[in-house]
């Protein structure tokens, strides 16, 4: 059955509450690490509804360009639109939900090679004017750093700017999300400042996933 915007709509807000607790926050990170181009809202109504969706894409997406089909009976997984003053929702669909065709693609998301992570780690040394790092993992976790602080002015209220322990989270999230997109191991976990609001967890997640697209 379809979901009603209000349901959806609490559904989100409740969602925003649980990823307050830190491992919540942390498996949030790993699913969005897979869907780290959907916006902020969108990934935390996938992860609501889909917490292990390993592919998600609309409806013309899998039908037309994948050559997909929609399982009969799924509902797909409702996301949250606000166009000026109307207020609806949308429908994305996991892989999951889907079955082949005789023509039909299946996704290839990237993942790096353990052969390319020299290479990777010389390109971001080039690309980002950074120092050369003795791991993979440690060239990442600089770049991270240096993205985040180049952007936090940009991104953060002129109050979360002044926060250090939340520009902390963001680079630390940042850094788990692109760690992960990489299937590379994070040595520290990425937690949140305690006793959160809502509209300050939005604008961090905001954040985090502006600039891990970036990277």
């Amino acid at each position: 059955m379809a979901m009603k915007y209000n349901d959806a709509f609490k559904l989100y807000h409740s969602m925003l509450d649980r990823l307050q607790d830190v491992q919540e926050w942390q498996k949030f990170l790993s699913a969005a690490a897979t869907l780290y181009k959907y916006p902020f809202t969108d990934q935390v109504m996938i992860y609501a509804q889909r917490p292990d969706a390993a592919a998600v894409a609309s409806f013309d997406l899998w039908t037309k360009r994948m050559h997909r089909f929609i399982k009969s009976g799924t509902s797909g997984i409702a996301l949250i639109v606000h166009q000026g003053q109307q207020r609806r929702l949308k429908y994305v669909f996991d892989i999951s939900d889907t079955y082949p065709s005789k023509a039909s693609l299946f996704p290839n998301p990237w993942r790096l090679k353990q052969s390319d992570t020299e290479r990777l780690a010389a390109v971001i040394s080039d690309t980002y004017h950074i120092p050369k790092q003795p791991s993979v993992e440690q060239q990442i976790a600089l770049v991270c750093r240096k993205i985040c602080t180049e952007s936090f002015q940009e991104l953060l209220s002129e109050e979360s700017f002044e926060d250090a322990d939340l520009k902390q989270a963001v680079s630390a999230a940042v850094r788990s999300v692109v760690l992960q997109r990489c299937s590379l191991p994070s040595q520290q976990s990425a937690s949140l400042p305690t006793e959160l609001g809502r509209r300050t967890l939005i604008e961090i997640g905001t954040a985090v996933q502006i600039i891990s697209r970036q990277i």
